[in-house]
């Protein structure tokens, strides 16, 4: 009997698909019509229109990504921008959710007023306190209601 120095197995290698380049997926994708990779959604649908909260982190989190958008899309300086939603922040906390209720904020809304008062050269503490009377008062809801079309509506 002999013996073999090499073994008689092989691994097979587990890859069972062939590799395609990433360049050509691009190509193809393109080529069928297929949205662009980086395709970015417009300013209207930037943010959503409603968001349910019920506690505070999201609502940080909501605030904080609109005056990042106002500093990195709407070209607004920083230190304009900083902390001007907080006494809207500050408000919601304290007579909503502190008395274990919750609230609907709608972030494009506020996104879009925000760019419109900033426009108009206004302080930054009062563009602030026309946040927290437009939450109470019910106008970024019905700003948001009035960009969303009706059903049935068309025509009238």
């Amino acid at each position: 009997m002999t013996c073999h120095s090499k073994s008689i197995f092989r691994y097979r290698s587990r890859r069972t698909r062939p590799v395609v380049p990433v360049s050509f997926l691009l190509l193809v994708a393109l080529l069928n019509g297929g949205p662009a990779i980086s395709e970015e959604k417009p300013d209207s649908s930037r943010f959503p229109s409603r968001v349910n909260i019920r506690l505070m982190r999201p609502l940080e989190r909501q605030l904080s990504d609109i005056e990042r958008a106002l500093v990195e899309e709407a070209k607004i300086s920083k230190e304009r921008v900083r902390n001007v939603t907080r006494p809207l922040e500050n408000y919601i906390d304290d007579v909503v959710l502190a008395s274990g209720r919750y609230t609907d904020i709608y972030p494009q809304a506020i996104y879009d007023v925000l760019v419109e008062e900033f426009a108009t050269a206004k302080p930054r503490m009062e563009i602030a306190d026309l946040l927290v009377e437009y939450q109470k008062h019910g106008k970024f809801k019905a700003r948001a209601e009035a960009k969303v079309p009706q059903k049935g509506r068309a025509g009238v």
